[in-house]
């Protein structure tokens, strides 16, 4: 990288919803923008996404194991904002989306986004994982950081353009963060978010044999291929 990527501190909800019925969850879900601006505070950048029907991570995840969220709730402040110390900012979140959420099957993360390529899309993917247990947190995010990242943005950033972020999970942080919100505290590690305005060139590129193999076998030791949770979505 030629230069340090510009980073913001973030929280990342993969909401699995309460009914089976998700005609209205994307009406629904946007009503609730004003509400979460005026708790997360005038800093906060929010994206909301719910699950395509054509969601195509079961195509370009080869052989990872990707359970499916229904929706995204992602919050991004300067790295300097405090709005997650106040004891406010999260206490009574579950009971704000359980109308049309299922927390108890729900995930909630925090930590330091690095904007590694800046751009923005309608569709908006993002997914939660863990590092393979052989490593250690540091060793796992100098090797995503350093290593991967470049790889990654030389094989698809050229023939699919989309902005690419990295969230480097703070588990004990994640684990205080869920206990205010109410929700369960699940481990995770490391977050991508995916911003795609040409989702078929994306998925086309990603998908590409050569590419796929090539991505996959380069997290082997660094990323467990079988905690992936997340989904392909449009934002609301």
């Amino acid at each position: 990288m030629s230069e340090a990527p510009r980073t913001q501190w973030r929280l990342l909800a993969l909401l699995s919803r309460a009914s089976d019925d998700a005609r209205e969850l994307p009406k629904r879900l946007a009503m609730r923008r004003s509400r979460l601006a005026t708790r997360f505070g005038k800093e906060a950048e929010i994206l909301l996404g719910v699950r395509r029907a054509d969601d195509p991570f079961s195509r370009i995840g080869g052989d990872r194991k990707i359970e499916s969220a229904d929706a995204i709730l992602q919050v991004s402040w300067p790295e300097v904002s405090t709005a997650l110390r106040r004891s406010d900012t999260l206490d009574g979140l579950s009971q704000e989306l359980s109308d049309d959420f299922d927390i108890a099957q729900s995930a909630l993360a925090v930590g330091t986004a690095y904007l590694m390529v800046e751009r923005k899309g309608e569709v908006f993917c993002a997914f939660l994982g863990r590092r393979d247990p052989k490593v250690t947190l540091r060793e796992m995010r100098e090797w995503w950081l350093y290593h991967h990242a470049p790889l990654a943005m030389s094989l698809t950033v050229a023939r699919a353009p989309h902005g690419y972020d990295q969230l480097h999970v703070d588990p004990e942080t994640s684990r205080k963060a869920a206990d205010a919100a109410g929700f369960p505290y699940v481990p995770y590690d490391m977050a991508d978010s995916l911003y795609i305005s040409d989702l078929g060139k994306f998925v086309s590129g990603t998908a590409d044999p050569e590419i796929a193999k090539k991505l996959y076998e380069d997290e082997v030791g660094f990323l467990d291929h079988t905690s992936w949770r997340g989904a392909f979505t449009d934002t609301v």
